[in-house]
């Protein structure tokens, strides 16, 4: 897987987002996918009656509708891988049926187109011509003279009637031309009240030989046509394909209109819509497809004959460019290329060991027959990121079989993964390959190994079997009636490929490679493919959201990619939901348009990718990151400590500082009463101070009166001493001191 490179500064934003992701929480995870698999869809079946009518039946249409639809399968299943346990489920239809009866101008004009297509056998060719003698032949046998006398003279190109009811529906019934359409017709009134003939003709795409098949009920799948004809009143031909039936397979599929009753004659037809669906509509593959990937085609041609064949021979009977242009015809998105082997039995006579001798019939081993070949390098090794699918050619001079006699050719299954093949193995008479060639036949194999089925073979969901205990798996059912389908995957000689493809104006190309029943087949397995593939991706991308701790909205476009992948799931779910699987005139390559499912789901597919890479890249951008991240996320726990310390240190802070706050407050309070007091006493003072200057005044009066009281006392005192004195000197008889200070 590519992984996307990021930039430094998306590097650093991811580096950012994810301290982000630390510190906050994560988001929640993204919706559910919007899908489910697999896909139920709706499965609209419409048969329309031509040539008789549900009173021919005893019932009314809607009568008959609701009979087929209670005796009809309501479900039908498509499955991918024949030799799983557990095969891969598709999808799931629930069936809806709707009758139709023709009306009297649709039939007139399907009476013309009869008159149109049928000839006289005389004018056939060769091979024609012999197998209708055979044909008739055997309803002599079985059926009668009577029968095989009413058998009409002239013969029906049952393809060409096929093409032209697909015209008269575009013209009569257009609401349905593109639906899955059942043209249950009798043929008795548009061939003179004889039972009809039909054939299908053409030459081999090498030599131009002649090939053809009569005696045929049944036909479907031209083109891309979903259209199948059963004509009730026909005898099939249990001889005109692949191989011989019991009694038992031949009355099975009597025709319905010769059925006694108009009940047993529901049933038969019944069990015909039935199988129709199984086998055509909703058909199912041997193996699981595989999407985008380069297929190596390694073809080997293993010449075991003496009186034949050649390298020449091979070349002559073999165009390698039909074969390319079939494979890419039916998987057009993936990658093919081819390298083709011619070795004689001589060059590699190791592969003699893979062949035995079972009364007289050649049988290949084929798990040994790859061993060998890849051992001894007969199969050359794959380049690397290629899907090599061997496909070994022995050609003989007596008949040679892979696997058991009867088998033409064989899809083998890997053995360790049986959802895919190890390759295909071919065992010919080179006589066959002279009157059929080798293009058909390595188309057909390998076709098988890519995916398809044979058409007379399906896995049927209605037919299970207890592989053990509580596990039961479906049976693969073979209907030998379902031969004759426009495809290289029948047995029938039934001409699919030309070398110039008839074009149609307005439709597709025609009588091509494969039917459009295989081409719905492997459409609707691969566009589940890739959207199991978006559902992978998308939950792969949620679960390395989660374990990296990203969002969405982390990463560049992410959210606009997975929301576009979202839509186009949806959108592809909804138009396989129409049955708008693939369209291959209107494919210009990978991603260039978007129309069908196959489209949306590729986009589903790519935007999810994208989306992977890109969280992939994220988180690797991450991961490429993880030391600085620790680094940084220890710096960041220091950090936090340091924070943490300083914030204690910040609220010790934060509670003096508080403390200091009342302390101060306290403080001014305590200033401002003081200042109050303190102006109370200047006022007290001031008024002490005018009652002291008043007492002092008073005091300096009483003062001097005092003084003037003092010194009236003292000069009286004095003069009352200097009385005593002289009193008491004339006593002593001395004459006495006269005093000089004052007092």
């Amino acid at each position: 897987m590519k992984v996307r490179t990021f930039s430094p500064i998306f590097v650093i934003a991811l580096v950012v987002s994810s301290f982000a992701v630390i510190w906050t929480p994560v988001g929640a995870e993204p919706s559910k996918a919007p899908i489910d698999l697999p896909i139920k869809a709706p499965l609209e079946v419409n048969v329309i009656l031509a040539g008789f009518s549900s009173r021919d039946l005893g019932v009314t249409p809607a009568e008959l509708e609701g009979l087929l639809s209670r005796l009809v399968r309501s479900e039908a299943v498509a499955y991918a891988g024949f030799f799983m346990e557990d095969p891969y489920v598709v999808a799931l239809f629930d069936v809806e049926l709707t009758v139709i009866e023709a009306d009297a101008r649709l039939n007139s004009e399907i009476r013309a187109l009869f008159g149109r297509v049928s000839y006289d056998p005389a004018a056939l060719p060769i091979d024609v011509r012999n197998s209708f003698v055979r044909y008739v032949s055997f309803v002599r046998e079985y059926y009668g003279t009577t029968f095989a006398i009413r058998l009409n003279d002239r013969m029906t190109d049952i393809a060409a009637l096929t093409l032209g009811l697909v015209s008269l529906t575009n013209r009569f019934l257009p609401q349905i031309t593109d639906g899955y359409n059942i043209y249950l017709i009798c043929g008795l009134p548009f061939t003179g009240n004889k039972f009809p003939v039909y054939f299908s003709a053409g030459q081999t795409v090498e030599r131009g030989n002649g090939i053809g098949a009569v005696g045929m009920n049944l036909y479907g799948g031209i083109g891309t046509y979903r259209y199948v004809v059963l004509d009730i009143c026909a005898i099939p031909n249990p001889f005109g394909n692949f191989a011989p039936k019991t009694e038992e397979d031949v009355e099975k599929y009597l025709p319905p209109a010769l059925y006694r009753g108009p009940r047993d004659q529901i049933q038969a037809i019944a069990m015909y819509v039935d199988e129709i669906i199984d086998n055509l509509f909703v058909k199912s593959l041997i193996y699981v497809p595989r999407y985008q990937v380069t297929f190596l085609f390694d073809v080997v041609v293993i010449d075991m004959t003496t009186t034949g064949g050649g390298l020449q021979f091979i070349v002559s009977n073999f165009i390698p460019e039909i074969f390319e242009s079939a494979m890419k015809w039916l998987m057009p998105y993936n990658f093919y290329t081819s390298r083709f082997h011619y070795r004689t039995i001589a060059e590699a006579a190791v592969m003699r060991q893979a062949i035995s001798v079972h009364r007289g019939i050649q049988i290949i081993d084929v798990e040994r027959a790859f061993t060998l070949a890849e051992r001894t390098g007969l199969i050359p090794p794959a380049p690397s990121g290629v899907t090599r699918i061997p496909v070994l050619i022995f050609l003989s001079d007596a008949d040679i079989y892979p696997s058991s006699p009867g088998t033409i050719g064989i899809a083998w299954p890997d053995l360790s993964d049986p959802r895919y093949p190890r390759g295909a193995v071919v065992g010919l008479n080179y006589r066959f390959v002279e009157r059929e060639g080798l293009t058909l036949v390595t188309i057909h194999e390998a076709a098988h190994t890519l995916g398809l089925a044979h058409p007379h073979d399906d896995l049927d969901e209605t037919d299970q079997e207890v592989i053990r205990p509580g596990k039961s798996k479906p049976q693969v059912k073979t209907r030998w009636v379902f031969s004759w389908a426009e495809t290289a995957m029948s047995y029938a000689d039934v001409p699919q490929v030309v070398n110039q493809r008839v074009i149609y104006p307005g439709a597709y190309p025609l009588r091509t490679y494969f039917s459009a029943f295989d081409l719905d087949a492997i459409d609707r397995a691969v566009v589940t493919l890739l959207l199991g593939y978006y559902l992978n991706y998308r939950e792969e991308v949620m679960k390395k959201l989660k374990e990296s701790g990203l969002r969405l909205e982390d990463i560049p476009e992410a959210e606009k990619l997975l929301r576009e992948a979202d839509k186009a799931a949806v959108n592809a779910v909804s138009l396989f939901r129409d049955h708008n699987y693939f369209d291959r005139f209107g494919f210009a390559g990978l991603g260039a348009q978007l129309e069908t499912a196959f489209d949306y789901a590729w986009k589903a597919l790519t935007d999810v990718i994208e989306l992977y890479d890109n969280v992939e890249g994220a988180r690797q951008a991450i991961e490429s990151t993880r030391p600085l991240i620790r680094k940084l996320e220890s710096e960041i726990s220091d950090l936090r400590s340091t924070v943490e310390s300083l914030k204690g240190r910040l609220d010790a802070a934060t509670a003096r500082a508080e403390q200091l706050q009342r302390s101060l407050s306290q403080e001014a309070q305590e200033r401002q009463r003081i200042q109050q007091e303190l102006e109370l006493t200047k006022s007290d003072l001031t008024r002490a101070r005018t009652e002291l200057e008043l007492t002092k005044n008073n005091l300096s009066a009483a003062r001097s009166e005092v003084n003037t009281y003092l010194m009236l006392a003292a000069a009286g005192m004095v003069a009352a001493a200097g009385s005593a004195a002289f009193a008491i000197a004339s006593r002593r008889g001395s004459r006495p001191r006269v005093l000089t200070s004052s007092t």
